[in-house]
């Protein structure tokens, strides 16, 4: 996502969902990541403005689920390791 962290995200027409990792990027590894944490969920339709971040809200818990597999599918086309997906540890504002 960024020099400054390691993240990858995925978005489809409803939702746009990301994950970092805690680690600091490697860029001579390819700045990947065995474990990611998820950072951001928005729901597109709804909040077009991404104003409210559903990463922590209880009632998304399936959708975040069926993001992060996809999320990890298409990782795993591109060359990288199936990650570990964990829920968000902080509750980010935006």
């Amino acid at each position: 996502i960024s020099e400054s962290q390691t993240g990858r995200a995925i978005r489809t027409e409803k939702y746009k969902y990301s994950v970092r990792a805690l680690t600091v990027p490697v860029f001579y590894d390819g700045a990947s990541a065995n474990v990611y944490y998820e950072d951001y969920l928005y729901d597109l339709e709804n909040d077009p403005y991404e104003k409210m971040n559903l990463a922590n809200d209880k009632n998304f818990k399936e959708i975040r689920k069926n993001l992060a597999k996809q999320l990890s599918d298409e990782m795993e086309k591109a060359w990288e390791l199936k990650p570990k997906i964990k829920p968000a540890l902080i509750k980010r504002k935006k």
